[in-house]
């Protein structure tokens, strides 16, 4: 999988095609064992989340960030993908343990296992971010509301993604207006993925 100039994604079928193509740099490359865990980078909202860390972190204005937080992390593809765009250190939130299992063989898969934490919701310690994503569904980030506002720094920013069409899109920024400003959206075949900054 390949996501426009930004990052590959290559799995234990897949052989690496560096130095294959037409000449150009490669985007920098992950492996993945997805197993049966979300997050093998194919799917819409995956790829919104990853093209978002990357204006973000490459050169964007969150260049340098100290730590993010993916919740509902899956296989650790958004976590993975901010580590190799600069943030320092990535925390991911799962509730499927089966999910946190492949996402730490792949964090030690792709020389990252000491810089990447996965941990189920009650064992997360509460800590503040430059940025957090979650890649889940509409409902649920909306009754998460309380929980994923308090993990975004003043000033930093949110992404949120698994939301499909218009109306789930304004239901869940209505749900965020209050500790957030600045929200945009980026569409792929119906999915969005908003971002917005923690007001200070």
């Amino acid at each position: 999988v390949e996501l426009a100039g930004c990052l590959r994604i290559l799995f234990p079928w897949h052989a690496d095609s560096a130095g294959e193509g037409s000449g150009g740099a490669l985007p920098p490359a992950l492996q993945l064992q997805p197993g049966m865990a979300f997050g093998t980078g194919e799917h819409a909202t995956t790829q919104l989340c990853v093209r978002g860390v990357h204006s973000l972190l490459a050169g964007g204005r969150l260049a340098g960030c100290d730590a993010m937080l993916d919740f509902g992390s899956g296989s650790g593809v958004v976590a993975f993908a901010a580590l190799l765009f600069g943030c320092r250190r990535a925390v991911g939130v799962e509730i499927d343990p089966y999910a946190l299992k492949v996402s730490r063989a792949n964090a030690i898969d792709n020389g990252m296992a000491d810089r990447f934490v996965a941990v189920l919701p009650a064992e997360e310690a509460p800590e503040e971010y430059e940025l957090v994503v979650a890649n889940i569904l509409a409902r649920t980030l909306v009754q998460l509301q309380p929980t994923l506002s308090s993990r975004v720094a003043a000033g930093g920013t949110l992404l949120l993604s698994g939301i499909w069409g218009e109306a789930q899109a304004a239901e869940v920024e209505a749900a965020f207006a209050p500790d957030f400003e600045g929200f945009e959206r980026s569409w792929q075949d119906g999915w969005v993925v908003i971002s917005a900054r923690r007001r200070r």
